[in-house]
Parts: C-alpha cells; sequence; structure tokens
C-alpha cells in the first residue's frame, strides 16, 4: 500500500493499514523502530511502534513500548515518556506484559493510549526515553528523528 503523504517522508510509505474484518476499525501502524541492536536474528529491546485507529466514533493513538530488565517483577506496572523539553507523560496504571526474554532477562511491554494534545507534544520535542515500571529505555538521536516522521505521518493520514 503506498500512502500519498509526500509533503513529509519517504518513511510514510512504511505506515502499514489494517481493517478489522469484524468491526470495520482502520489501524495505521508505524513499523518497529529499533533503538537496540539485532543479534543471533532477534530483535533485542528497546523499540517503539505507534499506530493510529479509526473506530466508528473515534480515533484513537496508541504507543506499545518494548524495554527489558535483568530481573523479573512480577507485579509491573506503569509507564512514562521523557521528552526532550523534560516533559513528563505518565501512565501509572498501565498494564504490563511480560515474558522471557530471547536475548537477555525479561522483556517488558506495555501500550498506552495518547491524546491529540500529547500527539502534539510528540511533535514539537522528541521522546528521548521511557520507563516501564522501573526499567528504561532510551531512544537514540537518530531513532528520535525516525519516529517524529511517523507521528507527522499518522497524525495527517484519514480513515479512507
Amino acid at each position: 500500500m503506498v500512502l500519498s503523504v509526500k509533503s513529509y517522508s519517504q518513511n510514510c510509505n512504511s505506515i502499514k493499514k489494517k481493517i478489522d474484518k469484524f468491526d470495520g476499525t482502520i489501524t495505521y501502524s508505524t513499523p518497529l523502530i529499533l533503538h537496540g541492536s539485532r543479534g543471533l536474528g532477534a530483535i533485542r529491546p528497546p523499540y517503539l511502534m505507534a499506530s493510529k485507529s479509526f473506530t466508528k466514533t473515534d480515533t484513537v493513538y496508541a504507543l506499545s513500548l518494548v524495554t527489558t530488565g535483568a530481573s523479573l517483577n512480577a507485579q509491573a506496572k506503569g509507564a512514562t515518556l521523557l521528552l526532550s523539553d523534560g516533559t513528563q507523560i505518565p501512565r501509572p496504571d498501565a498494564s504490563v506484559s511480560i515474558k522471557p526474554s530471547t536475548n537477555y532477562g525479561w522483556e517488558y511491554t506495555v501500550s498506552i493510549a495518547l491524546t491529540r494534545g500529547e500527539i502534539d507534544n510528540l511533535l514539537k520535542n522528541s521522546l528521548t526515553d521511557f520507563k516501564i515500571d522501573i526499567f528504561e529505555g532510551n531512544i537514540s538521536p537518530q531513532r528520535q528523528s525516525e519516529f517524529s516522521e511517523y507521528l507527522k505521518c499518522l497524525k495527517v493520514l484519514l480513515p479512507n
């Protein structure tokens, strides 16, 4: 699928569209934005992915984040985003999924909804770091720029 959002970046061509066959929800998703390296064929966290979904009544932005930790915290809960201007976007009650990592310790995953205002703030100030429970992930400057380009693409996409 080719998206015609030429005013931004070639990154827009990497955004995927999915239509839910049961309820008709249209979701656009970015590819995984990697910060870590690939080792032995596996993706190594931290990484993130953003999406925008159109339901029959609403438009929802979401961000999925993954990082690892050496220790298991079965009661892990919450996430915080840190932006380049020092602003934090906290989600203290966010549910965290945990599974053994193929590379290192435990993998912690969280998906959070973002408001349009938070998306606008992320477009003005780069996402530099995040924390899932007590486990931190940082985003390299190159990946910060890549993520911002994807957000610009998602922001202008319409449900067509």
